[in-house]
């Protein structure tokens, strides 16, 4: 008995020790090559990005860094494309291994999905209904004049609705006109729907309304505070954002409230938000940003800035996300900016003919874009690529 424990364990603290100097061995071969490719500069960034993930708490903060090693990998690539296979070695790949070995269980699938050997994988059949679609361009289809000064655009179920403030309105998704037999007056200032109920905050009021989605009031949240902005989450959250910067969750189903200051010290009226999961994504038509928050008020990432090229705004005032892929509607340079869910840019469409967007929304890969100024709605079709198809 004693003998076969000895057994157990020097046959362990053999393969412990086969490992380290297989550990050992690779680490000495990468150590070579990046002296060879004087690429020591851009592997000691890769270093400090892998201690940075491991302190990330949030899948967003994540895929950033992840973000980064991607570029550092690419920029290492070029350098040494000619000479990869060195020693027999794809130093690439190596590298990818040397630095994710030491990453968390639960991050190794995530990694995979951007290391070029699984690149193969990727063009499966498979590969192409589950992995989200990235779209690489839009497709004018029409536009249509409504004569009414469109505010915010929303979808009931299958339909979608659009409001002056005052009243509401069904749009002919088909030929983009108005059905004006079924009008409804609730005097709005501002609305958010989901699968399951209406909210609206109607004018000079402060209390939040939420209806079933043939207009039957369900109940009524209660509010002392001048509301900023409000939307209704997959979950059932109404989410409300006053000029205090808290923002009051309140849980339809569960009859809860949850009241969170945000890290945020911008005060000014004219935002839109959206939610993916417990992110919010906040965007400020006069700060020209777009900042992120968890359901606790703390700031997880932002983006923008005053411009007009890719990544920069200019009076954006429209947010929808759609197959994780964010949407904004870049007003005052006239476009639809595209971004990942971590504010990493994909792609733009202009819209020329526009003079104001107001809001937009995007059902059944076609993307409605309504235009305040000139009383239009526009109609857009989604182009996409899929991974496989992206260059690496």
């Amino acid at each position: 008995m004693i003998n076969s424990k000895n057994s157990k364990y020097n046959t362990k603290k053999i393969e412990i020790s086969k490992f380290s100097r297989y550990l050992f061995k690779r680490n000495l071969i990468i150590m070579s090559l990046i002296s060879i490719f004087e690429v020591g500069k851009e592997y000691s960034h890769l270093e400090d990005n892998i201690k940075k993930l491991k302190l990330a708490k949030d899948l967003l903060t994540y895929c950033k860094i992840t973000d980064e090693c991607i570029k550092l990998l690419s920029f290492i690539s070029q350098i040494i494309r000619e000479k990869k296979n060195l020693y027999g070695k794809n130093i690439i790949i190596e590298l990818f291994l040397n630095i994710f070995s030491f990453l968390p269980l639960e991050n190794i699938f995530i990694c995979k999905n951007v290391c070029k050997s699984w690149q193969q994988c990727l063009k499966s059949n498979m590969a192409k209904n589950i992995l989200p679609q990235i779209p690489e361009n839009m497709h004018y289809l029409e536009s249509s004049c409504v004569n009414l000064k469109v505010c915010k655009l929303s979808k009931i179920k299958k339909d979608i609705y659009v409001y002056d403030h005052y009243f509401m309105h069904k749009l002919n998704k088909e030929n983009l006109e108005l059905d004006n037999t079924n009008n409804i007056n609730l005097k709005i200032d501002m609305m958010s729907s989901n699968d399951n109920y209406i909210c609206i905050k109607k004018l000079y009021q402060h209390d939040i309304y939420v209806f079933s989605h043939d207009i039957k009031l369900i109940k009524k949240i209660e509010n002392r505070e001048s509301q900023r902005c409000l939307v209704i989450d997959d979950d059932d959250n109404v989410i409300i954002l006053d000029y205090n910067n808290e923002m009051c969750i309140y849980n339809i189903e569960e009859n809860t409230i949850k009241k969170i200051k945000l890290e945020w010290n911008i005060n000014v009226s004219h935002i839109r938000m959206a939610t993916r999961g417990k992110v919010i994504y906040i965007i400020s038509r006069w700060t020209h940003h777009v900042d992120v928050f968890s359901h606790n008020g703390k700031k997880i990432i932002t983006w923008g800035g005053v411009g007009s090229e890719p990544g920069k705004f200019m009076y954006p005032y429209g947010i929808q996300i759609y197959k994780d892929i964010i949407y904004i509607a870049d007003s005052g340079n006239r476009r639809i900016q595209m971004f990942t869910l971590y504010g990493k840019f994909v792609s733009e469409y202009k819209i020329n003919k526009s003079e104001d967007l107001s809001d937009i929304i995007i059902m059944n890969d076609h993307v409605y874009v309504s235009d305040w100024k000139g009383s239009n709605i526009i109609k857009i079709k989604l182009k996409y690529l899929f991974y496989c198809e992206l260059s690496m």
